[in-house]
């Protein structure tokens, strides 16, 4: 938050984004400002307050929906990597002009 936004001589928060880089901005979902009257308790003084309120996106349900959209919890697709794993070995094993250069071997 500190990067958003500092606090007045007044206590109040003063949002501040330009010294915000580009991956920062990205991860807010809204920043929303608000100005209320607010009347004292039985007096006839009135205060103008500011409510600031910063939203940051979701992490965990982007990264459920990249799993999910990426297949990670697909058993076919890791039968498919493992199949398209058996494929390469048997194209190397068969002999091939561009053969395939394992670290392990």
């Amino acid at each position: 938050m500190s990067h958003f936004l500092h606090v007045d001589s007044n206590g109040q928060p003063q949002i501040d984004l330009s010294g915000v880089t580009g991956d920062e901005l990205d991860a807010l979902s809204e920043i929303q400002t608000e100005t209320v009257l607010e009347r004292g308790g039985g007096s006839d003084q009135t205060n103008y307050i500011r409510k600031t309120r910063i939203r940051f996106h979701n992490k965990l349900i982007a990264l459920e929906k990249l799993a999910r959209h990426t297949g990670v919890y697909d058993k076919e697709v890791a039968n498919a990597v493992d199949a398209f794993g058996r494929l390469i070995e048997e194209i190397q094993r068969r002999g091939s002009r561009a053969p395939i250069n394992r670290s392990d071997a």
